[in-house]
This record gives structure tokens, sequence and C-alpha cells, in this order.
């Protein structure tokens, strides 16, 4: 969130004449004085002869805006109309400049990125060579493998919340994670973050279109993931891989279960649009199937990073 305050001055100095009203109008074909991620205030007053009034102008990226303006959809740009009463209309331009981030975004944006997402330089979508999985996910994953499988509770500590902005800005630079110095459960939460903030979740919707009875059966599940895509695909396979493979391997020194990790990915790997109890319990199971089973029963860990 940014703010930026503007001072307005009424420089008339006749203390005898009437104080002059002012208010910001919305735009031609617009119900709003100005686009959705800018808010200001006041949105209106008067001006007493020689006196000053303060507005303020606070440009605030929502978890709703931030997608737009990943995928260029949307600019920090906009012109406010500020009108005084029995004058003329006085134009406020007011621009921003968008960071781009691995947050709130897509699978398949983030695998066209093989360079850091700040430097926006996308694959062209004509290509036919793309990452086989986003490589903020295999940096994450790798680190966690290298420190943390060990660590008790592992994903159950919330983390340090300013440790996990710094771990996304590395993230998206491109810098280098051995540099990070916080603690292994804000690496471990910025994962579960990460997955939760995607546009679309791991496991399409499109999936849970079945009766969830059906995911008490493994064979069910592996059809049902034979149809989403291919990264969707990949990046689902590669996170049970780590679990399973990873830290489930290390469930004596971690403290960590198949239940626990299915109460902790299951909400974030797969969002339902239906919430209630029947739907959640067959999203933990059709999870709870892939972690249960010998890795050769289901699928080989992770292959290059680059796919085609």
């Amino acid at each position: 969130m940014l703010t930026k305050t503007i001072i307005v001055t009424n420089q008339t100095m006749n203390t005898n004449k009437s104080v002059v009203e002012f208010t910001f109008v919305s735009k031609p074909n617009s119900s709003s004085i100005s686009k959705q991620w800018l808010k200001v205030t006041p949105e209106q007053g008067i001006l007493v002869p020689t006196e000053s009034v303060e507005i303020t102008f606070t440009l605030q990226v929502t978890s709703e805006i931030a997608p737009l303006l990943n995928f260029n959809k949307e600019t920090l740009q906009d012109i406010l109309i500020f009108r005084l009463e029995n004058g003329t209309d006085h134009y406020i331009e007011v621009n921003g400049e968008f960071q781009y981030t691995c947050i709130r975004n897509t699978l398949e944006n983030l695998v066209r990125h093989p360079k850091p997402l700040r430097e926006n330089m996308p694959l062209s979508l004509n290509t036919a060579v793309v990452l086989s999985i986003p490589k903020e996910l295999w940096r994450l994953v790798d680190y966690l493998h290298k420190h943390s499988l060990d660590t008790p509770n592992l994903f159950k500590e919330p983390g340090d919340g300013e440790q996990i902005d710094e771990l996304v800005e590395m993230l998206d630079t491109g810098a280098d994670l051995s540099n990070f110095r916080g603690n292994v459960h804000s690496v471990a939460r910025c994962l579960v973050y990460f997955l939760e903030s995607l546009e679309h979740p791991v496991v399409p919707v499109s999936v849970f279109n079945k009766s969830t009875e059906a995911f008490h059966s493994l064979l069910n599940c592996q059809k049902f993931l034979l149809g989403i895509s291919t990264t969707h695909y990949n990046v689902f396979h590669y996170i049970v891989a780590f679990l399973r493979d990873g830290v489930l391997e290390h469930s004596k020194q971690n403290q960590l279960s198949v239940d626990s990790l299915v109460e902790i990915f299951a909400p974030v790997l797969v969002r339902p649009d239906k919430q209630d109890g029947v739907v959640l319990e067959g999203c933990a199971q059709f999870l709870r199937n892939f972690l249960l089973v010998p890795q050769e029963d289901v699928i080989p860990k992770a292959g290059p990073l680059i796919s085609k």
C-alpha cells in the first residue's frame, strides 16, 4: 500500500467571499471517481479562504487486482477530475509502477518465465519449450529438501511475515536463496502461501465435478488427473513426490504424518467451489491416496525443469 498526500489551498484573500466547495466527480461512462486500486480521502469538502485541505491518495494492490497487473490486463494509471464549485475542472494524473510477482499468478504463466519474473521477459506463446514446473516452486522445494526435512512441526509453524515477504522478493528477483538468513518455518509457509495464492488451484475445480465417492480409489484419481494440463499435472506430482519421498521419509524427526500433511496441503492444492464437509473430505482423500502408496505405483519423481 502506498499513500501520497497533496495540499489544496484557497488563495482568496477576501474573507468576505463564500467558501468554495470541491468534489471529485466520476468520469464519463463510469460510476466511480477512480479505478478500484485507488482511494481518495476526502472525496468532497470545502475550501475556506486562505486555508488548505489535505487530500490523500492511497494505492493498494489487492488480491483481485494483482492478477490483472501480472497479466498486463491493468495498469497503475488513472486521471481524476477535481471540480470546484462554479469553477473549472482540474485533472490529477496518478501513476504507479507494478513489480511483477509470483504471488497471485498462474502456473501456465510462471512456466513461461525462465528468467526472474521481475524482468518480465516471458517466452513466446508459440514456443514448444517451457519450464516443466515454475522455477519459484523448484527453488522453495530445493531449499526445504536441503535444510528442513528433520525440522519438527515443519509447515505447522506460522513463520515470520516479514521473512516470507523477503522470500517472495528473492523469488521475484532471482536472488540466491542460500543467502536467506531467516528460519526454515518461514520458507515452509512461503511454499504454502505461494500455492494458495495461485489464481487457479493446482488441481482444477473441474476434477471435482465427479462424485466424491470416486476419490477413494487411487485409480480413479489417477484417471481424473489425465484430463488436466501438463503444467498442473507436473506440479501436482512434483509436490506429492516432495511430501511423500522427502518429508514423510523423515517423519520420526519432523513429527509429521500423512494426515497432518493432508490437512495442510489439501486445501491449497484443491479448492472446490463447494465447501461442505463431504466435498472437503473428498479433497483430503484425493491427496491422501497419492501420499499412501509407494512411489513406483504413482508417478516417478519430477524430471528436468525444462520440458517440451
